[in-house]
């Protein structure tokens, strides 16, 4: 059952959505030298309103144009509507490749349709885990949010299972992506609304190739919040990382 809560959140929503012209919208508008349409687009009001003021995933947006160049290899684990997907598919130009992952099939549907234009990015629909090897998982749901950004995976690890990939098709880690895609990435960018939590218990195993790592941490998603978020800290510092900024809840993890 809905709760009023969230009943409230989807009425605004429409409202917004069909009480606002799409007139008032700009045809497209520039995110880091990209142009990105906004007119009819299946975008909410809130999402598009980000993007007019280009405070869209600002945070992971600078971190990432700090590390990356043109001719690297990145995995995106989390790639909502493609926005930041399609910046980095900018910069790193025909020579890079982008593999990116995205819960939704609403969103990946969408964002593969004009994300192809770019010739470097592939978009997969599945559930995405950022540590090499993963353990099974067994998936409870996925809550798809109220907004036009992607949800929230419920998931618990089956202590008796094997490696996921096997058992189930639509599940990710690092490992699976990275010999089905034929692809050694340089930079890790990872907003998956929580199954990072994984990290915190798992050891990542990041292959040599991954200098970099862009993480949108969640803890208020995490059941012992900041305990858990330390934890994931900890994993990057034995997998040989050290923190270089962060920014809000944004993190950029290098190593030498």
């Amino acid at each position: 059952m809905i709760s009023l809560t969230t009943q409230l959140l989807l009425l605004r929503r429409w409202m917004l959505k069909n009480l606002i012209p799409e007139w008032y919208w700009p045809k497209t508008i520039l995110v880091d030298g990209v142009e990105i349409k906004i007119r009819n687009t299946p975008y909410s009001f809130g999402t598009r309103w980000l993007l007019r003021k280009g405070l869209y995933e600002s945070e992971e947006r600078a971190l990432i144009m700090e590390i990356l160049q043109p001719g690297m290899h990145v995995l995106e684990m989390g790639g909502s509507i493609g926005i930041v997907t399609a910046v980095m598919a900018n910069i790193v130009g025909t020579k890079g490749k982008l593999i990116t992952v995205e819960a939704s099939k609403t969103l990946s549907t969408y964002s593969r349709q004009w994300l192809c234009n770019f010739g470097n990015v592939t978009v997969v629909t599945g559930y995405a885990f950022p540590v090499w090897h993963a353990p099974k998982i067994d998936i409870n749901n996925f809550e798809q949010a109220t907004g036009s950004l992607g949800g929230t995976l419920k998931f618990k690890i089956d202590a008796h299972g094997q490696n996921f990939a096997t058992n189930d098709s639509s599940l990710y880690d690092i490992q699976r992506l990275c010999h089905e895609f034929d692809l050694k990435p340089n930079v890790l960018v990872v907003d998956v609304e929580g199954s990072e939590i994984l990290m915190s218990t798992q050891t990542l195993n990041f292959p040599d190739t991954i200098k970099s790592v862009v993480i949108e941490l969640h803890d208020w998603l995490y059941p012992r919040g900041r305990l858990d978020e330390d934890n994931i800290h900890t994993s990057f510092l034995h997998d040989g990382f050290a923190l270089h900024r962060r920014v809000a809840n944004v993190c950029l993890y290098t190593r030498n």
